[in-house]
């Protein structure tokens, strides 16, 4: 493997802490995508429910 990786250990953990960054920045962004957007929730909602959430089912 020529390049700026000499091996492929390197390469993976160059990845590796890209799939971590992205998960944080990308997956966040995501979910409020998906909860304000096409759910039709506003933010302000989204974090009341959050937060009054106290993880027992709601069933």
């Amino acid at each position: 493997m020529s390049g700026i990786f000499p091996t492929f250990y390197d390469y993976f953990l160059f990845t590796k802490s890209w799939a971590y960054v992205l998960m944080f920045l990308i997956l966040p962004g995501y979910v409020c995508y998906w909860l304000c957007i096409l759910d039709g929730k506003k933010p302000k909602e989204v974090v009341q429910e959050f937060l009054a959430d106290d993880g027992k089912d709601s069933h």
